[in-house]
């Protein structure tokens, strides 16, 4: 935790999507000030997809999953560093780049190498 899940187009190729997850991988500790052993980055590819007729095919959707508490100043800029790497690596206009939170609290969170600190987050 947390996780970043990109839903991409098929626009992109392999090598820029390994770059991609690894640059958004790298960042997520420095922008939230946590233990760079902790979070992840998932990447979706689909060639099935239907928006209006306006909007870029190859639009991006990112879901962030993290635990709650963080200020909107915070995810603001987590979100602005997330979207500005997508575009770089996908040339995808920021406008057709849609990021959504999901907050969770550490009792609904279960798995993964790295929970000491959920424990300690859980006994508050």
């Amino acid at each position: 935790m947390p996780q970043v899940i990109i839903h991409l187009g098929t626009s992109i190729d392999n090598d820029g999507k390994d770059r991609l997850a690894k640059s958004i991988r790298e960042l997520i500790p420095s922008v939230l000030g946590i233990d760079e052993k902790i979070g992840q980055v998932l990447l979706y590819e689909s060639s099935h997809r239907a928006t209006y007729t306006t909007r870029d095919a190859n639009f991006v959707f990112v879901q962030v999953n993290m635990y709650t508490g963080r200020s909107l100043e915070l995810k603001a800029k987590l979100a602005a560093a997330i979207i500005a790497e997508i575009h770089k690596y996908t040339m995808v206009a920021c406008n057709d780049i849609n990021l959504g939170f999901y907050e969770l609290t550490p009792d609904n969170y279960f798995g993964g190498i790295s929970h000491k600190y959920i424990e300690e987050l859980r006994n508050k």
